[in-house]
């Protein structure tokens, strides 16, 4: 499990290199080189709070997971009017669910099937956004 969190993060940091924007989630009519901006940002912050729980253990998970939480709602209460963006972001939403989903699991000792399940879900779901964020940003 720990081994997907760690290539996820990698994968991220390589396509996410974050540039100090601002934290606000913009109006939903902002354009992609908004998008950019945000996505940037939060992609820095979700790579620091996914890096902290992959080391914390099973009883110290839930102040970690929190963050996670907060800011799987941070991105899920972003908007935009642009379809390119909400098409991709969709991608981002749920990834960040499932890596969640997959902390929940692991703290309530889940089978290890679906604990990877999960993570194995939140991978494929960070390389699906990344890609569509690439073509964004091009």
């Amino acid at each position: 499990m720990k081994k997907l969190l760690v290539v996820a993060i990698g994968l991220v940091a390589v396509f996410l290199a974050g540039c100090g924007a601002a934290r606000s989630t913009p109006e939903p009519d902002h354009s992609v080189a908004d998008y950019v901006i945000w996505a940037d940002d939060f992609a820095g912050r979700w790579d620091d709070a996914m890096a902290v729980a992959n080391v914390t253990g099973r009883g110290n998970l839930a102040s970690p997971v929190a963050e996670l939480q907060a800011l799987k709602r941070e991105a899920a209460a972003y908007q935009s009017n642009n379809t390119d963006v909400m098409v991709a972001h969709v991608f981002l939403v749920d990834a960040t669910g499932q890596a969640v989903d997959g902390f929940l699991a692991f703290m309530s000792k889940a089978r290890d099937s679906v604990v990877d399940s999960h993570f194995s879900a939140y991978e494929r779901g960070i390389e699906e956004w990344a890609a569509r964020y690439i073509v964004l940003g091009n």
